[in-house]
């Protein structure tokens, strides 16, 4: 069975600075920053929208590395015909660390790491999660990793594309230090969930 909803949460771990070599950048204490990440995959019926994606928005702590698997998502390439498919379920880890901020942009290291196969699990909670393509079904397999320090300006949209339709956007914007909540919407996901900004509109991270 293929899922094409939304999950409305994804993991998100603060991790131990040994779990990342993402996590030993210098920080120093400056404005309070709301981070929202995305991961998504083409859907696989319909071109123009997404399919599966899990977003997690929130305040960050400078030199905290944020941990983030899944979902899991399941992609298909098929022939110009349309007789013949090829599926294969994708994962998508990322490690993210808000390294400084400023009144204009944050600082981050991303990290991520890409899985395409016959078979995924993933762990939510005490539940291991498990997807996979029929045995008698063509498979699509591909793996990537991705590693860099980067200046975002707030409110702006950055993504890293993966094969088959796999999508990472990162996007950062002030909060209020006492309520915690950003100041605007501008790195709201609607446009991208919807399929109305296509990804190829989003600037490379």
């Amino acid at each position: 069975m293929f899922k094409t909803t939304y999950w409305a949460a994804c993991l998100c771990l603060l991790a131990a600075p040994t779990l990342s070599g993402c996590a030993n950048f210098a920080t120093t204490e400056q404005q309070t920053t709301s981070v929202t990440t995305f991961v998504s995959a083409q859907n696989p019926f319909f071109a123009n929208k997404r399919g599966e994606g899990a977003g997690d928005t929130q305040v960050r702590k400078q030199g905290v590395t944020y941990i983030s698997a899944g979902p899991l998502m399941d992609v298909r390439k098929c022939n110009a015909e349309m007789t013949s498919c090829a599926w294969g379920v994708a994962k998508l880890i990322s490690r993210v660390t808000l390294i400084s901020a400023d009144n204009a942009s944050a600082t981050v290291a991303v990290e991520l790491f890409y899985d395409l196969g016959r078979k995924q699990e993933m762990t939510w909670g005490n539940t291991v999660i498990t997807d996979a393509i029929s045995d008698n079904i063509p498979v699509l397999t591909d793996n990537a990793t991705f590693l860099k320090k980067v200046e975002i300006p707030y409110g702006q949209m950055r993504r890293v594309s993966f094969g088959h339709g796999v999508d990472f956007n990162i996007c950062a914007i002030p909060a209020d230090a006492r309520t915690l909540i950003a100041v605007d919407d501008s790195c709201d996901l609607d446009g991208i969930m919807s399929g109305k900004t296509a990804q190829a509109m989003v600037p490379a991270l």
